[in-house]
């Protein structure tokens, strides 16, 4: 009798094990089953330029695309790494950000741009001086002998770094007269005495030349020399 019970133990042992097993092996099957969807993260983040140049009191915009888990468009924050160098704000369009930079003062700053899944961009940020026109004479201060005349440069520049036209004037014109020639300003000294010459470009600026007319000297024969520089 003890041996029949035995094996009668051992046979109800080895069902339950064996019922476990199938049991465990038709949960995996429902588990590795093909049709089951999986959810993929599909958050993402990206911005439009790593790098701008903005000068100051100017904007530069960029833009950005971030995406949250389930690829829709995610909320952002964006922040200034120095709020005294670059400002920054958002707006939200129909399928990105458009990011605004305002250059505050001369120096750099990074741009960062988060998103609620935590995910992170960054533009870096150079803002420069704000351009501007130029003038400049290549002499504000000649002597010439009555007679002659002489050419000075004249660089004039608007702020694009085009070149700029500008026009003459002259406080004393029976002394000095004056034209555009060229690059420059042709100044004639006409009688003794001191005149100054404005030049003012068609950007507002305007720089000035002191004129010195001295008298000819006389050559032998009674005549004058003029020279022409």
């Amino acid at each position: 009798m003890q041996k029949i019970y035995n094996a009668s133990v051992r046979l109800q042992t080895g069902y339950a094990i064996t019922i476990v097993l199938f049991v465990l092996f038709l949960s995996t099957i429902v588990t590795c089953d093909p049709n089951t969807p999986i959810e993929d993260d599909l958050s993402a983040i990206s911005v439009s330029d790593a790098q701008l140049t903005v000068s100051v009191g100017s904007s530069i915009s960029a833009t950005a695309t971030v995406l949250d888990a389930a690829g829709e468009m995610d909320t952002i924050e964006v922040s200034s790494s120095g709020s005294s160098i670059a400002t920054v704000v958002s707006a939200l369009g129909s399928s990105d950000y458009t990011i605004t930079i305002t250059g505050v003062a001369v120096g750099s700053a990074t741009i960062t741009v988060t998103g609620s899944s935590g995910l992170s961009a960054t533009i870096a940020v150079t803002v420069t001086a704000l351009p501007v026109a130029t003038l400049t004479v290549a002499s504000a201060d000649i002597t010439l002998t009555n007679g002659n005349s002489t050419l000075v440069t004249v660089d004039a520049k608007k702020a694009d770094g085009t070149v700029d036209t500008f026009t003459l004037t002259s406080s004393a014109e029976e002394i000095v007269t004056v034209a555009i020639e060229e690059t420059g300003v042709r100044i004639t000294a006409v009688s003794e005495g001191s005149a100054t010459i404005s030049v003012t470009s068609a950007s507002g600026l305007s720089a000035t030349i002191t004129v010195t007319v001295s008298a000819a000297q006389a050559v032998e024969n009674g005549t004058i020399q003029v020279v022409f520089e």
